[in-house]
């Protein structure tokens, strides 16, 4: 529970998600660029390759904080 708190936490701080949008992407955990892709498109926001891949590696370290 602690490290899915993380990952919300620091998805709507740190990259304005909507918060029900952080919620689902931390209780799916997403491990691919498609699985993620599929959720951030019930953002408002359109995200580019680029910034699915980068933020894919934020929240792999985001999982990692203490």
């Amino acid at each position: 529970a602690r490290v899915a708190k993380n990952v919300v936490l620091k998805l709507v701080s740190e990259n304005q998600i909507p918060l029900h949008v952080a919620i689902q992407i931390a209780n799916v955990n997403p491990d691919t660029k498609e699985e993620l892709a599929l959720l951030l498109e019930k953002s408002q926001k359109r995200y580019s390759a680029e910034e699915i891949e980068k933020l894919l590696g934020d929240i792999r370290a985001y999982r990692e904080l203490p």
